[in-house]
């Protein structure tokens, strides 16, 4: 009897102990003070669903950068969520968001982010963009919530080193036609030996 009653207190211990080490999920609220401006100093456009690009990015240990050739952080650094400039934000054209909740895992919390912010609404048709600081994922108080004000560096905008826009991916029924094309030249190059 007396060994069962140790069994239990010690599945009981470690089953509260699971439960408190859980982590839990912190909503953030990300907002600029500072409006978002391109590379002639003009306010960022667009409204919560078409407006210029933004990305909040994990950084890498080596801190912030580039974009690859596709437009995807570079390195080690990894996309977190996709925004918009005008997000949350009543007014159109101010170059400012407000978006709550960007929820993450508080075992992320004090993990290293930055915010990437593009001239258009996608990034194929972009030729500038800027970085914020990097700042620290905040932990949230004991209902989960927490807020950043991000801050555009002074050294950004930067013109874009790569063509973004010239990469294009072409359409599935152009890739088909491309194939039917190179599958005709190779029967007709086949017919013309054999003849």
């Amino acid at each position: 009897m007396e060994r069962t009653k140790i069994l239990l207190i010690v599945v009981a211990a470690l089953a509260l102990g699971a439960l408190t080490s859980q982590a839990t999920l912190v909503q953030l609220e990300l907002y600029n003070s500072y409006a978002l401006i391109d590379e002639n100093n003009v306010n960022l456009v667009g409204d919560s669903s078409s407006g210029d690009l933004v990305q909040v990015i994990l950084a890498g240990v080596d801190g912030i950068d580039a974009p690859d050739p596709y437009g995807d952080p570079g390195g080690n650094d990894v996309l977190m969520f996709t925004l918009h400039v005008g997000q949350g934000m009543p007014i159109p054209g101010t170059g400012m968001l407000d978006v709550f909740p960007l929820n993450y895992d508080s075992a992320m919390v004090t993990s290293n982010i930055y915010v990437r912010f593009w001239n258009a609404a996608s990034v194929g048709s972009a030729t500038y963009y800027g970085n914020s600081s990097i700042f620290q994922l905040p932990p949230g108080d004991p209902f989960g919530l927490t807020n950043l004000d991000f801050t555009p560096l002074e050294s950004s905008p930067h013109q874009t080193n790569q063509p973004f826009n010239a990469l294009v991916i072409p359409e599935p029924s152009n890739l088909f036609l491309f194939g039917m094309l190179g599958w005709g030249g190779w029967l007709w190059r086949r017919r013309s030996k054999l003849a």
